[in-house]
């Protein structure tokens, strides 16, 4: 299970729970094409939809957890699939 910080410029991070198995590299190869958007973006999960302006983002951070059985995160919101990264929003 990974957790992902998108930490903003102005105002709280926004934390995501990703449990599905995707390597850190590759998650985090994923989350790098947030930066070379140029209008809004859609972090989409199983559960959870994310739009955001990727100006608006000063960092990502992607950690490594472990979850014991019959424990929840204490995140803001959580996702049981993959990120899926819809780009280029009109």
């Amino acid at each position: 299970m990974k957790r992902i910080v998108i930490s903003l410029k102005c105002g709280e991070s926004i934390n995501l729970i990703d449990q599905d198995e995707t390597l850190s590299q590759n998650l985090l190869e994923q989350l790098s094409s947030l930066f070379s958007i140029n209008s809004v973006s859609i972090l989409k999960t199983k559960t959870t939809s994310v739009i955001i302006r990727p100006s608006d983002i000063s960092s990502i951070s992607v950690e490594d957890i472990e979850m014991e059985e019959n424990t929840t995160p204490s995140q803001k919101v959580e996702s049981e699939q993959p990120v899926d990264i819809i780009t280029d929003m009109d």
